[in-house]
This record gives structure tokens, C-alpha cells and sequence, in this order.
């Protein structure tokens, strides 16, 4: 994570204010109990034993040693690399099984890096079994390098318990927590090298999924969130950009035609972290926090914001020490996330083509959207807000169709659809990529 210093938020929206998610619910067989299975498969004595381990590398920075067995960013790279084929070993698959594997590839000669370097990136892959959703990527992303106050100091000891052991050791518990446990949609599961120099990992690594034509639902960026801040322990920072590049750039041209910079991807994905919490009562529940760009605390996800994927960023500016790192809330970030990511991968994908109609007068809201591919979708919710709102005020279950009424006036609300299935997994919120004549 950057030093940056982050300034005081633009907008804070708290849990209380996401009613929509639950009104006017659909009838569903039985609650989802996945994502309670995979919150309580978090151990926090396991995440303290994991940062333990990345603190006794004493250093991870870029450019410490690659093959001394136990000091530096190559012993940490093994270790890693480790630790998701333990958990398919710890976990014997059913469904699927975490794939391992690193990611190398060189840096010319750069202000942080003068004579250029060869960096590594660590992942795990966990495929979804859905044929209709696995080729939908979740990726959740940590930096397991440091350093410390000399950015070209690679031999001192940059232990990094907060920044960033504890988002790695995060990540590794949620790759645990759902090893074994049966996903429509794939994730995959990045830790980055080189995010200390300038994104190097996450640049680089954005630059293949884009080569791929990845198509990635959600970027969740977890750094630094070794223990609370201001707002205390039931509580985390979920990072969401003011004027956020998300999405296609038509999308975009539309949003800032209808002044809706607040119904981005990135937006419609922090709201839904919200709701989630909301829905399984998490002891974490997320405080959504909307800033301009430039006062935004730099990290991994600003790569993929600029390859325009949906992302978010987890983050508490609390003290980088290994005494002041408190497991036990990690562990509460870590099963909030482990939920949103099952809620993600198992809901249907969020409809396509969401339209205003043009309608005979501007006292009725016509919407109509396609109809979703996956054969489980059971029906379609409509939510809107006030103009001026930044959380969605209502909802209402229109069933199994493609087009609804409101009478709600066009130009007094925002409007968008989201898809359910008949087990109650929603997507998140589509926004209307048609403009109001």
C-alpha cells in the first residue's frame, strides 16, 4: 500500500442505509448456508501463524535475495506457492481444487528499480464448476512484498506485518475457507511482487487477462487491514473511486451524460459488499468510502480500474508493526469476504442491455433488459434511488421477465436491475446503459 496520506472521505455510506436488498424479497427454497459454511471454516490462529511466517522472511522487498532458503522475497515466493497446494491437501476436493502457480517476467531499469529486475507473482486458481459461469472471474488481491522507509534499501529488514502480511495472510485463509466448496464462477487468488515500485505485478498481470479477454466480475484488493481504525472493530473501509473508469468507455460516456458517476461497476460492487454484510450479519460490516481519484490510497486494484474491471479496496491506515496486528479482525475481514465471493460467484451475472425506454410521458419509468443465459435465474428485481441518493432506497420484485413499469418519475430517480436465482443469490445491480429520451 502507499504511503500516501488519504484525506477525509467525500461521502461515507454506513450498513444501515442498504434496505433494498432485503425489501420485497423474492421467495426463495432455503437460504443460502455456503457462505456461513465458508465464514466459519476462518481460522484466525491460522492467520497469525501466516503472518508470523512472512514476518520471519524479515524482508520481502523486489529486490531482496531470490534463493536464500529463509531470508528475503524468493523464501517467501516458495512458501506461498505452498500454502494453495496445501489447502487442496487439507481440504480433498469435491468440486474442485485450488491450481498453483507463479508468474515471472522482467522490468527494464526504473526510478525504484535502477538496474531493471525479474519479479514473481504467486496465484491460485480455484475453477467454478458452472459451465455457463466459469469462465466469470473473481480475483481477490494481496501484495506480499515490503519494504521499509528506503524504497532502495533491499538488504535491511522489512518485516511488513500490516502492509501487507496481513492482506496475504487474508487472502490465504479465504483461499482455505473455500477450497471444497462448490462455486458456479472461477477465482483467483493474486499475490502480487513488485506493488512497492509502482503496481509492477498487478500492471503487468493486467496486461495478460486483457490479452486473454478475461472477464472479470469483481476485483476485490485487500492491503493492509491488519487491525481497526477510527471506526473501530466492526468495521472496515471498502475504497470506491469518484469518477471511476470501470466499464466500457461507452458506458462511461453514458454514465457522465446522466450524471451517474455513482452507478459504476466499482460502485454497484462496494454496494454490494454492503448488503452482503447486511444479509449475513458479519461482524465486519464494510463503510463504503467514495473520494476523488487523487485522494484515493493507491494499491493493486488502480491497475485493474484502469484496465476497466470492477474494483475495490479493502484498507486501514493502522500502525505497519507485528504487535499492533490483531488476527482475530482480520479474520472478521476475511469471512466478510469469503461471503461476498461465494454471493458472487453463485449469483446469476447481472442482466445485459438494461434500457430506459422511451415512454409517452416523463410520469412512468419503463425499463427493459435481456433475458440471462442461466437457466437457475428465477426473476429480476428493480431498485431506485432519489437522484441525489448514493444508496438504493427501494426495490421491487417484477418476477420472471424482461421489461417493468414504475411509476416513478425518469428524471426524480437512478434506476437499475439485478438477477436472482431460486436459491436467493443476487447479482449485483446493472445499470441502464440506454439513455432517457
Amino acid at each position: 500500500m502507499s504511503r500516501r496520506t488519504v484525506t477525509a472521505a467525500s461521502a461515507v455510506l454506513l450498513a444501515s442505509s442498504f434496505s433494498a436488498f432485503a425489501a420485497d424479497a423474492p421467495a426463495v427454497e432455503t437460504k443460502p448456508t455456503l457462505p456461513a459454511e465458508a465464514m466459519k471454516a476462518v481460522s484466525p490462529e491460522r492467520i497469525k501463524a501466516d503472518i508470523d511466517k512472512l514476518v520471519s522472511f524479515r524482508t520481502r522487498h523486489t529486490l531482496s535475495p531470490i534463493n536464500n532458503p529463509v531470508r528475503g522475497i524468493g523464501a517467501a515466493q516458495k512458501w506461498l506457492l505452498n500454502q494453495f497446494n496445501e489447502a487442496n491437501r487439507a481440504n480433498p476436493p469435491k468440486f474442485g481444487m485450488i491450481k498453483a502457480w507463479t508468474e515471472s517476467w522482467s522490468e527494464a531499469p526504473q526510478e525504484l528499480l535502477p538496474e531493471g529486475a525479474n519479479l514473481t507473482s504467486v496465484l491460485g486458481g480455484l475453477r467454478g464448476v458452472a459451465p455457463l459461469a466459469q469462465d466469470n472471474f473473481v480475483y481477490v488481491v494481496a501484495h506480499y512484498d515490503s519494504r521499509n522507509d528506503n524504497p532502495f534499501d533491499f538488504e535491511g529488514d522489512a518485516p511488513g506485518a500490516n502492509n501487507n502480511a496481513s492482506g496475504v495472510a487474508a487472502t490465504l485463509e479465504i483461499a482455505r475457507a473455500l477450497a471444497n466448496k462448490q462455486l458456479d464462477a472461477t477465482v483467483v487468488f493474486f499475490l502480487s511482487s513488485g506493488e512497492e515500485q509502482g503496481l509492477l505485478g498487478a500492471k503487468y498481470w493486467v496486461q495478460q487477462v486483457m490479452a486473454q479477454d478475461q472477464h472479470i466480475i469483481a476485483v476485490i484488493n485487500l492491503d493492509t487491514i491488519g487491525a481497526p481504525g477510527p471506526a473501530g472493530r466492526n468495521a472496515v473501509s471498502v475504497y470506491s473511486p469518484g469518477l471511476d473508469k470501470s466499464g466500457s468507455s461507452s458506458q462511461r460516456e453514458i454514465r457522465a451524460k446522466l450524471k451517474a458517476e455513482n452507478d459504476s461497476p466499482s460502485r454497484q460492487l462496494a454496494r454490494y459488499f454492503v448488503e452482503i454484510a447486511a444479509l449475513e450479519q458479519t461482524a465486519v460490516q464494510p463503510k463504503l468510502v467514495v473520494q476523488a481519484d487523487a485522494n484515493l490510497p493507491t494499491g493493486d486494484y488502480t491497475a485493474f480500474l484502469e484496465g476497466g474491471y470492477p474494483s475495490v479496496h479493502l484498507s486501514e491506515a493502522t500502525p505497519d508493526a507485528a504487535d499492533a496486528v490483531d488476527p482475530a479482525y482480520i479474520a472478521d475481514v476475511a469471512r466478510l469476504n469469503a461471503a461476498v465471493i461465494v454471493h458472487l460467484c453463485n449469483a446469476p451475472s447481472a442482466p445485459k442491455n438494461v434500457r430506459i425506454a422511451p415512454a409517452a410521458t416523463g410520469e412512468a419509468t419503463d425499463l427493459q433488459w435481456v433475458e440471462n443465459i442461466e437457466r437457475d435465474v428465477a426473476g429480476y428485481e428493480v431498485v431506485w434511488r432519489e437522484a441525489a441518493a448514493s444508496a438504493w432506497q427501494h426495490s421491487k420484485n417484477v418476477g420472471l421477465v424482461t421489461s417493468a413499469t414504475l411509476d416513478v418519475k425518469r428524471d426524480d430517480a437512478h434506476f437499475g436491475v439485478r438477477a436472482y436465482d431460486k436459491y436467493g443469490y443476487k447479482s449485483p445491480v446493472a445499470f441502464p446503459v440506454g439513455a432517457k429520451e
